[in-house]
């Protein structure tokens, strides 16, 4: 019996270590095929969804904490879907917009060429405030840091931050042409230069702590701009390749992983990346709900084995 309960647990104690994080998923805008293509965590095509009609073609695409995701076309139109990609609204910005977000609390923020501030919405598209960075109307895309707001400004080669308020409080530095920017899970700021192709990244106090030459991977220099780039929950990097039909996968260290490509792509714009590549771990840290069922399966083997040797 004793021998039964120890090989039981060990055998439930295995599965709860290994258990893989099944929701990771790349969503990928199809700027001219027109549709959102997703791959699996190990870069698996799984499916690919037609965009509706709407202004302008698509640009960026955000995931909001509820689940829902918003598709961004530039010229105006913003797409609303629920969890699994099925439509739910489409409601109307400003034109020329290239980057959409949303922040913890679910607003939604649109930054572009065709506004001097970045506009704040509801999930149903009401207004609700402008964020206005100082020095420079030609804005590309946006990302919450602690608590303030990033805004990549264009023209001015630097990233403005606004506070809470909407105060400008000061500017980062970015060489270039900043476009696109995503968290990275440390906190940190990854930024792309739309006309150079340099990956950079920046700490929350606007200092770079790394760089790389996105032209520099085994699939060659990138085709024109390179204008967005998606973080997952380990630090992977998909940065796709606008005028092609693939997306380049690097570690936080600028190592060339792999590449993600299918039929159905075609002009790989914005990108999210939901959880956390595929990695092997010696052990998986345990949920809380993993953790009790494991240390009640400990308790029962020991309680057995006393049992059985007050019986012999």
């Amino acid at each position: 019996m004793r021998t039964t309960l120890i090989t039981c647990v060990l055998v439930c104690s295995c599965g709860l270590l290994a258990a893989p994080d099944a929701g990771a998923e790349i969503y990928v805008i199809g700027r001219i095929s027109d549709n959102v293509v997703v791959f699996d965590n190990s870069g698996t095509y799984l499916r690919s969804v037609a965009l509706p009609a709407g202004s302008g073609e698509a640009e960026d695409i955000a995931l909001a904490p509820n689940g829902d995701f918003f598709v961004l076309r530039n010229g105006g139109s913003v797409h609303r879907f629920d969890a699994n990609l099925t439509l739910i609204e489409t409601w109307s910005s400003f034109s020329s917009a290239y980057g959409i977000n949303v922040d913890e609390s679910g607003y939604v923020y649109v930054a572009g060429s065709g506004s001097p501030s970045v506009s704040v919405y509801n999930a149903s598209g009401l207004f609700q405030t402008s964020l206005t960075p100082a020095g420079g109307s030609n804005l590309r895309d946006t990302v919450r840091v602690a608590g303030n707001t990033w805004i990549s400004n264009f023209t001015g080669s630097k990233l403005d931050i606004l506070d809470g308020s909407g105060t400008d409080i000061g500017d980062v530095s970015a060489p270039f042409a900043p476009f696109g920017m995503q968290l990275a899970p440390n906190g940190d700021v990854w930024v792309v230069d739309q006309n150079d192709h340099t990956v950079r990244r920046f700490t929350p106090a606007g200092t770079q702590a790394f760089s790389f030459d996105a032209d520099d991977g085994p699939n060659g220099a990138i085709a024109d701009q390179l204008r967005y780039v998606g973080v997952a929950g380990d630090g992977t990097l998909y940065i796709p390749r606008r005028n092609e039909t693939r997306v380049d996968v690097y570690n936080d260290s600028g190592v060339h992983l792999s590449t993600l490509s299918h039929a159905s792509l075609s002009g790989p714009d914005g990108i999210i990346a939901t959880g956390a590549a595929p990695q092997v771990e010696a052990i998986p840290a345990l949920g809380t709900y993993g953790a009790l069922l494991l240390a009640g399966l400990i308790a029962l083997c020991g309680w057995a084995v006393v049992t059985r040797s007050r019986l012999l």
